[in-house]
């Protein structure tokens, strides 16, 4: 990011939003995702796994590569996505509930992403999985804090 430059892009619900120039960014099927981001939250449902899960769900229908990414951002654990740009061999990221983000910037610009990101779910996966943490397709173990070592590795196979 040393070399990037921030630049207004537009105003989103009062809300100025920043660009990167130089950045790469690929959002395949937004109005798709718009309308998942549009759904209204209720208890139980339509937080970040099931939208992160519909979504996911909708772009490997459509012959895109997602993967559903779990880890800590902020105060609490968070699922989304990336996607794969296979015409530039990278994966950008994309959030199914960041309300004012059209996201798609490479990971790579994302420091506090590249941070947060525990590990990524296999792409068989349904709601009952991502709640329960089952079906754990690989964990970036150099960002997994110490305390939630020993719980991945059960829900992985790896120790009893």
């Amino acid at each position: 990011m040393k070399n990037m430059r921030k630049i207004l892009i537009g105003f989103f619900g009062g809300v100025a939003m920043l660009g990167l120039v130089g950045c790469t960014s690929y959002i395949p099927y937004s109005s798709e995702l718009s309308r998942v981001r549009n759904t209204p939250y209720e208890k139980g449902k339509n937080d970040c796994k099931h939208k992160s899960l519909e979504d996911h769900q909708f772009l490997e229908l459509k012959g895109e590569d997602s993967k559903l990414i779990f880890g800590k951002l902020g105060n609490g654990m968070h699922i989304w996505q990336e996607v794969y740009n296979s015409k530039k061999d990278t994966w950008h990221v994309r959030d199914a509930t960041a309300k004012y983000s059209t996201g798609g910037f490479e990971i790579s610009q994302y420091p506090k992403r590249q941070r947060g990101k525990w590990g990524a779910f296999e792409d068989e996966v349904n709601i009952q999985d991502i709640k329960n943490y089952d079906k754990i397709k690989e964990v970036y173990w150099k960002n997994v804090p110490k305390r939630y070592e020993s719980f991945l590795k059960r829900k992985m196979g790896i120790i009893q």
